[in-house]
């Protein structure tokens, strides 16, 4: 890494894949920057506008913007790491175990120095709502959806996050 350039996190708010918004997050970008880390959280779009697996097309323009410009803002290009919370989370994982994703922006899961998941979802089917099954679209391609069917040891570390009382996740 260069000089003094800090650590970066990338981190994916939650919300269901249909909601949530950067500006319901600001205490974990402080909680991270009182750390000496450069945060960023960026907006996505979610259902109903977009469905699985449209809703990654923005987090990979996203990764991929910072990993281009984040030594202007004092963060290390070569110390990335994607995060998030429940369906953020999914976000993040999926980013860093499916290489089709990040091959879209000339990107792969090496490019990021980790991934760190807070209660999020990485094995959920089948799905049981109405709501879940139009996001993640047709039966029979949802198997896509599941970070665990892309895991296969060539991945970032990973430090996997839940509450001991947390019985959905």
């Amino acid at each position: 890494h260069v000089g003094d350039l800090s650590p970066v996190v990338i981190f994916f708010y939650g919300g269901s894949w249909d909601s949530g918004s950067k500006a319901d997050y600001k205490f974990v970008a402080e909680a991270l920057t009182s750390h000496g880390v450069t945060v960023v959280i960026p907006d996505y779009r979610v259902y109903p506008d977009v469905l699985f697996p449209e809703f990654m097309a923005d987090p990979v323009r996203a990764v991929a913007w910072v990993k281009q410009h984040i030594q202007q803002y004092q963060g290390d290009p070569a110390r990335v790491f994607l995060a998030g919370h429940s369906a953020g989370a999914h976000i993040a994982v999926m980013l860093g175990v499916n290489a089709e994703y990040l091959a879209q922006a000339g990107l792969t899961a090496t490019d990021f120095s980790g991934i760190i998941g807070s209660a999020g979802p990485y094995d959920f089917l089948p799905l049981k709502s109405a709501r879940l099954k139009e996001i993640f679209g047709e039966e029979s391609q949802q198997w896509k959806s599941q970070p665990i069917n892309f895991v296969d040891g060539r991945n970032p570390p990973m430090q996997l996050l839940v509450g001991l009382k947390d019985g959905t996740v």
